[in-house]
């Protein structure tokens, strides 16, 4: 089993790892829903790689085999970093006043979608407020919810919105440790930021 044309340690497997805890479960995932992870990874040569990576998954030795194991053991099955980003959205006529904003960054009337994801860019959590509200005054009541719903989280990577008294009260009330990623100045145009850009596909 040779990991660089299978891609056992990218992500598309290793969503499928997660779906599949053990090689009992992995032998039994099909090839739609290995397609579909490989797809959603934006993998080349997808039929060719699903059928490789399911012959794989179902070989009488898999449970031996040192990449799959290391795999398996590299992945915690609860997330222990995210990435937290928002975005205001337009509010359509039939919108309250009372649940509505203006962003006035953004010349956005509406309302801002708050999101934490892992670091693999999967989906934690989602709070809704108003567009007017400050991102860091937005992220306290997303981090709370994230917190509530994962213990296992300890750091937390963010944009300059969040930069303050945010990331001192992350770590006092919620012990969360939150990274502030900024752009360096000199920089123009579009430049993917490390531990940014997972959230980009969803937010």
């Amino acid at each position: 089993m040779a990991d660089k044309p299978l891609g056992l340690a990218g992500a598309g497997t290793l969503e499928l790892l997660a779906k599949a805890p053990d090689p009992a479960a992995a032998a039994r995932l099909t090839i739609s829903q290995i397609t579909a992870a490989l797809k959603r990874a934006r993998r080349r040569d997808v039929p060719a790689k699903a059928a490789a990576i399911q012959a794989t998954l179902r070989t009488e030795d898999l449970g031996q085999a040192d990449i799959v194991a290391i795999a398996y053991a590299g992945r915690a099955p609860q997330p222990t970093a995210a990435i937290i980003d928002c975005q205001s959205v337009q509010g359509a006529d039939t919108v309250p006043v009372r649940s509505r904003g203006y962003d006035a960054g953004k010349r956005t009337n509406g309302r801002k979608r708050h999101i934490a994801v892992d670091s693999l860019g999967l989906l934690l959590v989602v709070v809704v407020t108003v567009a007017s509200i400050q991102d860091r005054d937005g992220a306290i009541r997303l981090l709370a919810a994230m917190r509530a719903k994962f213990a296992t989280v300890l750091l937390v990577w963010g944009d300059g919105g969040y930069a303050g008294r945010l990331v001192e009260w992350s770590k006092y009330v919620l012990a969360l440790s939150v990274q502030v990623v900024k752009r360096t100045e000199n920089t123009s145009g579009f430049k993917v930021l490390p531990r940014r850009w997972v959230d980009t596909e969803i937010a």
